[in-house]
């Protein structure tokens, strides 16, 4: 096993024309961890109270009957 120094390649930043979200800020050093105001711009949904899935279990009950 090789335990020798590993060489990363340095973090470049890429400029991108058509971003998503622009407003997501850009961070100069992603070695480190940046600070909470950092994760305020990005969008989020809300966990569901209850379990949510758009998978129809009738449809799904039914192709797993088929294949049995």
């Amino acid at each position: 096993m090789y335990r020798g120094p590993v060489n990363h390649p340095p973090y470049v930043k890429i400029a991108f024309k058509d971003v998503k979200w622009p407003e997501i800020p850009v961070l100069d050093d992603y070695s480190t961890k940046p600070s909470e105001n950092f994760w305020e711009k990005f969008p989020h949904k809300e966990l569901p109270s209850v379990p949510e899935t758009s998978i129809d279990i009738g449809k799904l009950s039914e192709k797993v009957e088929l294949l049995k």
